[in-house]
């Protein structure tokens, strides 16, 4: 028997001020299309089961018309069964409040609760001392669960698959000398922090033991890369470091730029004109130039006598540590050009 584990999707996720509305829209349709695309996977190798381990979908965002598709998905599809453990109340709440849920969507309420297919046994466990010991169990044995763990805390209970939800990043290993443990992260990159592997795992029950891989499914992926602009003298030479630092990058990718190195501190850096001019090149861009490093001028400054150079020069005679003035520094000079100051 085959069946496939999935977590953390977030349907409907707000991004808020990450993207475009425009953007933001076409990204939630993405995630949707993915969830799609991974059911008719699972039709096309015969799986019998998808387990998804909390955060299916954002319950207090979540549109009509999406929850609508959702279900839609699944009642198109009655051979697989949709097994959600809830990620939160909220969730929980949100769809035993709907009506006329499909017979193959299964709701864990988060206690102990077993379900049998052919030789696989699959429960949802709050804690590893809610479970008995299925050491002498002649089945797969399968345990979803959202939240981080302790493997050793699991390990000879005789788990085969501990099905964990509640990171979006891809997380495996062993579970003691018998079985897995793994976190399958989001389908999609939700956010510019979200670099690495996007998808699901597929898991083989066939014989006494299992063999679980992974599957990708990501439409877009993040990629980061680093720039030290100490050399640049302004934002055009800034703005072709990045290029050079980006070229090769896909189009459709969403692109993270740390900037760091040391530069003076009255240099205006417009991100926010760099980023748009990038964003004509990729999905996305997010420009962090958190790391980079304003010089400490020793002595007698004299500034010039624009806006900028009185912010800076009122920071600099003012009481707060270097560090504190750095800061503020980095920020209003931020604010000053448009940039982000989150």
């Amino acid at each position: 028997m085959k069946l496939l584990h999935c977590s953390d999707i977030h349907l409907d996720i707000p991004f808020g001020t990450l993207f475009s509305p425009e953007k933001s829209a076409e990204r939630k349709q993405e995630i949707l299309s993915s969830f799609d695309r991974m059911v008719g996977y699972a039709v096309s190798i015969q799986a019998r089961v998808m387990m998804i381990t909390g955060n299916l979908i954002e319950p207090n965002h979540i549109a009509q018309r999406t929850i609508e598709r959702l279900i839609d998905i699944i009642v198109r599809n009655p051979s697989v069964d949709f097994l959600l453990l809830p990620g939160s109340a909220e969730e929980g709440n949100y769809f035993r409040h709907l009506k006329h849920l499909p017979p193959n969507l299964k709701l864990f309420s988060g206690e102990t609760e077993f379900l049998k297919y052919e030789n696989c046994i699959i429960c949802s466990a709050i804690s590893p001392e809610t479970l008995p010991n299925f050491s002498g169990n002649h089945t797969i044995n399968i345990v979803m669960h959202f939240g981080t763990v302790d493997p050793a805390l699991w390990a000879g209970r005789g788990i085969d698959y501990l099905a964990l939800g509640g990171s979006r990043a891809y997380k495996s290993g062993m579970l003691g000398a018998r079985g897995y443990y793994c976190h399958p992260g989001s389908l999609e990159a939700l956010s510019f922090e979200d670099v690495g592997a996007k998808g699901f795992v597929e898991i083989d029950t066939q014989g006494t033991s299992i063999a679980p891989s992974f599957v990708r499914s990501g439409k877009r992926a993040v990629a980061s890369v680093e720039v030290d602009i100490s050399s640049a003298a302004d934002d055009e030479a800034i703005g072709d470091l990045i290029q050079k630092a980006t070229a090769g990058i896909p189009g459709s990718s969403m692109v993270r730029v740390r900037l760091y190195g040391k530069v003076p501190m009255e240099r205006i850096r417009n991100i926010g004109s760099i980023e748009r001019d990038m964003g004509k090149s990729f999905f996305a861009v997010r420009i962090d130039d958190s790391d980079v490093e304003p010089e400490v001028i020793a002595g007698e400054v004299s500034f010039d006598k624009t806006l900028k150079g009185e912010f800076i020069r009122l920071v600099m005679n003012g009481e707060d540590n270097a560090e504190d003035k750095k800061a503020i520094i980095s920020m209003g000079l931020r604010a000053l050009t448009g940039g982000d100051i989150l």
